[in-house]
């Protein structure tokens, strides 16, 4: 166990010291081998990890994709051998899981969760042995700069998000892990990368650096990302995608001048350093592009929001200067990420109109929202005919949730690297929103039997198209172009296909949606990727531990958490205005450690009841007395010992108020059902032993 003060870990000793050499060994490695072939992008990432317990493990590893991605292939080299895991429906890919970890054979599970995470199932990897993971990940380059820079960017850790996630695995944190990771970038022109996340050595064709999975990778350089679209088949589907132009029919007359802006600012800790700081100076030069007849509002949030006026204005001087006093005077000391409260109150400052208005959200989007809080955005949204825009900015940022505002009504959403395109992004990124084209009025020579597009097409800030079909060109008198046809063929035709297929899914029933996905071999969230060992020799795991491989802490969050406080500086866990992350918080069940450990692992690890038995109970720390009586109130109302053990916790934690979150109540509620009524009071005359004793 690893301890920091007053705050303990339950996870294994990440960094392990080699006696012979004196030298670190870390568990998790990466490589990553990146090919680019005009706006697209294939991934070959590369995982490695070595059990260094004493004991065979079950290992989760969670990690997040950008949004126009798909994982197109699972590689796994395991005891000197390669396997290739394939495509199931999701509950079928868990049902092989589960009897593979039963039936004691090395696994691998890799599905899709809510929230835009990912996770890698690892199961019965023996002690002291070696895993080697690879994932084929196909993605189309992010365009900004009126389409002339192209960013790729690949996400390799998660950062804490303030707020209840809906996943019932959660990335969990560790200060002190460090993965590192060799990278290459192979294109098929020559680039000149201008911004990078890390320092690169240059060549021709190929970029290399190295580093440590701290922080998401990025890379801009100047290209034409509206020369070319592609188009490709793969199992008998035909699909294309590429980024349209203005045509040169286009007009500035074409364009839907709007003429109210509301930008708001995400000032909690988590933006600290150079997010917020090139944040200011992004905004003031926002304010250059945007002419006085515009009207502007200005607000910030952390736990609170404060807005600037009481209703937007025209840019006149007096109001410029006002907005740049304001702007001068910003730091990232407003608490926590209270997203929600912000964009309501920001959304209700705007008219009721018909008239098009615009909210631009700068956040490193750090927060969870649910799907109550989404839909009552969407209808003040909708109802004030507000098209919501964000920025992500920061080296760790919730994609998912950037895309899932900018979708309410069509509003573009970039992701940009803080150190790079950030001023330039905000800067065309706002001049773009002066004018727009309905795409609904753009006309097409063959329309294709579907077509994704934004609703709006914004000429400055190109959004890719994706389609069925072969080709697609605007009509002669069409205000936008494509540009020319690239046939793709092997790997690349399946990466078309995959991507704009991740999308068409999004317009298709479940059933059909996952017979697509199995068709075309992807991950989706109805299919998962499987990996059976059923020829190697089993595993004889009947001490098997459980652990989730921690995220690392973000190169950026360490100078924060340093502010916060000393490391072994207690706090009070109820104390949730302040944006710290959940592993610098005080734990409040201390007194309780086994029941606390049973609690946390419900909350967090992939839980399964037949693990609960009585020498896995007794081995976490409870008494032998308790597990005793356990299992005769068991064997007595002939229920299984879980159920006991479930609702034993569950008395107990309300009868000493020990923490558990909403989630692992249900969790439990749902698992035990109806009970006897005399079974209940047995086990809490049980529990009111215990806290007497206590």
């Amino acid at each position: 166990m690893t301890h920091c003060g007053s705050y303990a870990r339950s996870f294994p000793t990440l960094c392990y010291v080699s006696k012979e050499k004196r030298t670190m060994i870390n568990p998790l490695s990466a490589s990553i081998a990146v090919e680019i072939k005009g706006v697209l992008a294939i991934t070959n990432y590369k995982l490695n990890y070595t059990n260094l317990e004493t004991q065979p493990v079950e290992a989760i590893y969670h990690f997040a994709l950008p949004r126009a991605a798909s994982l197109m292939a699972c590689h796994v080299v395991v005891d000197h051998r390669s396997f290739t895991a394939e495509v199931m429906s999701r509950k079928d890919a868990a049902r092989e899981y589960e009897e593979a970890i039963e039936e004691e054979r090395r696994t691998v599970l890799v599905e899709s969760l809510n929230d835009g995470l990912y996770a890698i199932n690892i199961g019965n990897l023996d002690s002291q042995e070696s895993i080697e993971i690879e994932l084929q990940i196909a993605q189309i380059l992010q365009a900004t700069d009126l389409g002339k820079v192209l960013t790729y960017r690949l996400p390799t850790t998660i950062a804490p998000r303030y707020g209840t996630g809906s996943n019932d695995i959660e990335p969990e944190y560790y200060l002190f892990a460090q993965y590192p990771f060799h990278a290459e970038i192979h294109s098929e022109e020559p680039i000149v990368i201008t911004h990078a996340s890390h320092n690169i050595v240059a060549g021709d064709k190929k970029q290399t650096f190295s580093g440590l999975l701290d922080k998401d990778i990025f890379c801009s350089w100047s290209a034409n990302a509206q020369e070319h679209y592609h188009a490709g088949t793969c199992a008998g589907k035909s699909y294309l995608l590429g980024y349209p132009s203005p045509s040169s029919n286009h007009t500035t007359g074409a364009c839907q001048p709007d003429t109210e802006f509301h930008v708001l600012i995400d000032r909690s800790g988590s933006m600290s350093g150079q997010s917020i700081a090139l944040t200011k100076v992004a905004l003031n030069s926002l304010l250059e592009e945007i002419p006085e007849a515009v009207r502007i509002n200005l607000s910030s949030f952390g736990c609170d929001v404060e807005t600037l006026l009481p209703a937007s204005s025209e840019l006149s001087g007096d109001i410029r200067k006002r907005l740049r006093q304001c702007i001068a005077c910003m730091n990232a000391d407003m608490g926590g990420t209270e997203i929600v409260k912000a964009l309501v109150a920001s959304l209700k400052t705007l008219p009721e109109s018909q008239e098009t208005k615009h909210l631009i959200v700068i956040t490193d989007g750090q927060v969870n929202i649910n799907r109550e809080e989404l839909a009552a955005i969407t209808l003040l949204s909708h109802k004030r005919n507000v098209i919501i825009h964000t920025v992500g900015v920061g080296y760790s940022v919730n994609e998912h949730l950037i895309n899932q505002l900018a979708d309410i009504a069509g509003g573009n959403s970039i992701a940009v690297n803080p150190h790079g395109e950030l001023v330039a992004t905000v800067k065309s990124f706002g001049h773009s929103l002066l004018g727009s084209i309905p795409f609904g009025s753009i006309q097409w020579q063959q329309s294709p039997d579907w077509l994704s597009v934004n609703k709006r097409y914004y000429p400055n800030s190109p959004q890719p198209v994706f389609a069925t079909g072969e080709e697609l060109a605007g009509a002669q008198d069409s205000s936008i172009a494509m540009g020319e046809k690239r046939t793709e063929e092997g790997k690349w035709a399946k990466a078309v296909v995959q991507l704009a297929a991740m999308r068409h899914m999004m317009n298709l029933g479940q059933g059909e949606a996952q017979q697509l996905a199995e068709q075309l071999g992807m991950l989706t969230r109805y299919t998962s990727f499987i990996m059976v060992d059923k020829t190697g020799e089993k595993i004889n795991a009947e001490h098997r531990s459980m652990m989730v491989i921690p995220q690392s802490v973000g190169c950026c969050m360490e100078s924060e958490i340093a502010s916060y406080m000393p490391l072994t500086h207690s706090l009070n866990a109820n104390i949730d205005y302040l944006d710290i992350p959940a592993f610098l918080r005080r734990d409040t069940n201390e007194g309780w450690h086994a029941e606390s450990l049973l609690i946390k692992e419900l909350d967090k690890l992939l839980w399964r009841p037949s693990k609960w038995t009585a020498n896995y109970l007794l081995k976490k720390g409870l008494g032998t007395e308790t597990v005793e009586q356990l299992k005769a109130i068991a064997e007595s109302f002939e229920v299984a010992l879980h159920v006991v053990a479930l609702l034993y916790i569950y008395k107990l934690a309300s009868y000493h108020s020990l923490s558990m979150s909403i989630k692992t109540q249900e969790r439990i509620l749902k698992e035990i059902g109806q009970l006897d009524d005399a079974l209940e009071f047995r086990v809490a005359q049980l529990v009111e032993g215990d806290f007497a004793k206590s």
